[in-house]
């Protein structure tokens, strides 16, 4: 960066006009994460950032809004899961831990008679759809059925991609329309304001008739050949894919429905493929309660 007025290249500066050590060994990204963790609202919006991902909604709404005129909903529980975080090294894993081993992170998402219009007092949990990356890992695992995205190790998850990079191809292009479908931002800027999780029909064309899920089903070696491969009986088959989709049992009503369709299927692999897309259209695959 050129200074207009000196025509010198401007010297790299912390808030408050600190001058960064940088060397051959030390670049100014390194230099900026040793001098992070000692701004006072660092602890403040990390726990703030993690709350908003384990709740829906930060403490601080929305996440990245912090102004005297935006006052957290609970003032006290902010302060002091910033001063936990801090003084124990800013440990992700532990706050982590803290949050999801309290009562507030176990409630049901189930309202009642004095909760059922509230959504910042965390008084019950609320149901929220998958994010676009929790949606395509979630299919890939569940299908196991690795997703196509190149110049990456095999494996890794939509999640994982570090945007903004050049070691990585872009996403092939039905990954990259189901991921905008729902919702995931271009990453213009350094902000999750910038992403939307509200709903919308195309998210329901690309679940009900998208190229990527009826790929994703249709092919060869996925969970669905597994299970046929292997299972002694439609029933397991059929206990196989919900433990899988849904993590639970299928109830008697489903077990016998479920069933019927494999027994009376004229070719059993595509009754397979539509057992498996009903349950990942279901709203206990698509939401988070």
């Amino acid at each position: 960066m050129i200074n207009a007025r000196t025509g010198q290249p401007a010297n790299p500066r912390f808030l408050g006009g600190e001058a960064p050590q940088v060397d051959k060994d030390r670049d100014e990204l390194l230099a900026l994460a040793d001098w992070l963790p000692h701004s006072p609202m660092f602890a403040r919006m990390q726990v703030n950032r993690v709350w908003f991902h384990l709740f829906g909604r930060g403490l601080v709404d929305p996440v990245d809004d912090f102004r005297a005129s935006n006052p957290p909903a609970h003032p006290e529980l902010l302060d002091a899961l910033s001063k936990d975080f801090s003084q124990n090294g800013y440990d992700l894993r532990r706050l982590i831990r803290t949050i999801t081993a309290s009562r507030v992170y176990q409630l049901a998402s189930e309202p009642n008679a004095t909760n059922a219009d509230d959504e910042m007092n965390n008084s019950r949990a609320i149901v929220r759809r998958l994010t676009a990356e929790q949606m395509l890992d979630s299919l890939s695992v569940v299908l196991a059925t690795p997703l196509p995205l190149e110049g990456v190790p095999a494996g890794t998850r939509v999640a994982q991609l570090a945007e903004g990079r050049k070691h990585y191809k872009p996403l092939t292009n039905n990954v990259d329309r189901f991921a905008a479908s729902f919702g995931k931002p271009p990453r213009l800027i350094a902000s999750d304001c910038e992403r939307s999780n509200d709903t919308a029909m195309p998210q329901v064309f690309q679940l009900v008739s998208g190229p990527l899920i009826q790929q994703m089903l249709t092919q060869k070696g996925n969970l669905l050949d597994t299970l046929l491969g292997s299972a002694k009986t439609d029933a397991d088959v059929v206990n196989g894919l919900f433990w899988t989709a849904l993590t639970r049992a299928p109830s008697t009503v489903e077990l016998d429905r479920c069933t019927t369709l494999l027994a009376s299927a004229p070719v059993r692999r595509k009754a397979a493929e539509d057992l498996a897309w009903a349950l990942i259209n279901s709203k206990e695959f698509v939401f988070r309660r």
